[in-house]
């Protein structure tokens, strides 16, 4: 359909029309992006009741990055939010349980929290299964229960949610919620690295490094080392380093091996700044 036919859907009373309307022009798919265009055409659907238009109009009241153009009104997202939740909408389940995770504009409430993020990940929402396995990780707003952990990552991580995949995996690793399996745990670390998780890629290669459940393979801990570190991961730059001093899977080279355990010493890994103390002295 084109933006023209849609404009006149919406001008004839289309709440559907109206609602991707507002969206289009919020995010500026198939026209130029108008704030004041969006939200006049997602208020319109959004009073009739179109959870989409809701949800919408609350992630632009909630933007802080200035990407929609609309000002901020935590007080707006929280209430259209709530009316797309109320209507099964995941998104805006999700979306409110974050808000009152962070409590950054507003009160901290973990249980209401721990209740939107319940509605979206029975919903099938990835993000909020992965999330509320965390709660029951870390004990954050509910009773700790790595049972009901391991659960909810596992859901998300068969959608294909990366993090959930490498906590899926370290699940088996460890035996944590769920029986120790290190073949399962391989699996869920090698689809996790894939996706570019630097936990996975750093845990994937110690196994590679030191033959555990996989043959030893020096040159593949390098390489999931080498993207890990260059995503930050101070473990892995610190291990880099370690491989380029001693010439294990790579050419020995001092320099890269100063380079990468300054990055890590940088990022405050201690092991970093004790051996470049001692070769720097």
């Amino acid at each position: 359909m084109s933006f023209e036919e849609l404009l006149k859907l919406a001008q004839e009373e289309n709440i559907v029309a109206q609602a991707q309307l507002g969206a289009n022009y919020l995010f500026g798919n198939g026209t130029s992006q108008d704030s004041e265009k969006a939200v006049y055409w997602l208020t319109k659907a959004a009073e009739q009741g179109d959870a989409f238009a809701q949800f919408n109009l609350g992630r632009s009241y909630a933007d802080d990055t200035g990407m929609t153009g609309v000002e901020k009104n935590i007080e707006k997202a929280i209430y259209w939010y709530t009316k797309a939740a109320d209507q099964g909408d995941a998104g805006a389940q999700n979306n409110l349980a974050g808000l009152y995770t962070n409590g950054t504009d507003m009160p901290q409430n973990l249980a209401k929290a721990v209740y939107w993020l319940t509605k979206a990940a029975e919903n099938g929402h990835a993000n909020a299964q992965y999330t509320l396995g965390l709660f029951y990780d870390k004990g954050n707003g509910v009773p700790q229960d790595y049972e009901k952990s391991f659960a909810w990552y596992a859901k998300a991580a068969e959608q294909g949610h990366a993090k959930a995949q490498f906590e899926v995996g370290y699940s088996f690793n460890h035996g944590m919620g769920t029986s120790q399996d290190l073949d399962k745990a391989i699996y869920w670390y090698t689809q996790s690295a894939q996706l570019g998780c630097d936990n996975a890629q750093h845990n994937l290669a110690q196994f590679y490094a030191e033959g555990i459940g996989v043959p030893q393979d020096l040159d593949k801990a390098v390489s999931l080392w080498s993207k890990a570190a260059e995503q930050g991961y101070s473990f892995s730059q610190f291990n880099l380093g370690v491989a380029c001093y001693n010439g294990v899977g790579v050419p020995q080279d001092i320099d890269k091996a100063v380079y990468w355990w300054s990055k890590a010493a940088e990022l405050g890994n201690e092991d970093a700044k004790q051996i470049l103390a001692q070769i720097l002295e």
